[in-house]
């Protein structure tokens, strides 16, 4: 089921937790406190099928930090997207996957990627952080796992193809592909709160 990279074996205990789950909405969040204030991608996700989820979200509420495996990689038949897997081992046992197009979503991979981490919040169909800014979240890390030269290459790629649909010839697409993510990850690194 996963492809390439691939560093760290993964088992489901479910065909339910082997489908990617339903992102209903992300944001990015920063605090003096944590990242050094650097902005962290949020995904509220949809777990109207997916209760162990809320459970693993209320469970790290009350308890020590648990413990993650995480992995990055592309589900088979799924071109044009990456997919990040997460396996909890404790306090629950339990398994995530996003899957992210590329074009629409890569916004939000290259900032889990340079945070290295992400905030998840469990929700429901038009749940957004600025109305639910209470809601139970964990903060998940997601360290360098050789992943990063990868999706610099599958980024840009995917972005320059994009542009050449819309009618740039091939040196005006592979510019402004640059073009973008450089702004994009510009504005990313800029944006920091300070320590309170």
């Amino acid at each position: 089921m996963i492809l390439r990279p691939s560093r760290v074996k993964m088992t489901f205990k479910s065909e339910r937790e082997k489908r990617p789950l339903r992102i209903i909405s992300d944001a990015a969040i920063a605090t003096g406190r944590v990242g050094d204030g650097r902005l962290i991608p949020l995904l509220i996700i949809d777990t109207s099928d997916r209760p162990d989820l809320g459970e693993l979200v209320r469970v790290h509420e009350h308890l020590d930090p648990g413990d993650v495996e995480s992995q990055w990689g592309q589900l088979e038949g799924l071109e044009g997207k990456v997919a990040l897997i997460l396996l909890f081992k404790r306090p629950i046992e339990a398994a995530m996957i996003f899957d992210f197009d590329i074009v629409k979503q890569g916004g939000i991979v290259d900032l889990i990627v340079n945070a290295k981490g992400l905030y998840i919040q469990p929700g429901r169909d038009g749940d957004r952080f600025m109305t639910t800014p209470d809601a139970p979240r964990i903060l998940v890390e997601i360290p360098e796992t050789g992943f990063r030269p990868y999706w610099d290459d599958i980024l840009y790629r995917s972005i320059m193809k994009d542009m050449r649909k819309s009618g740039l010839t091939r040196q005006q697409a592979k510019q402004a592909a640059r073009q973008h993510i450089e702004e994009w990850r510009r504005f990313g690194s800029t944006l920091r709160m300070k320590r309170s």
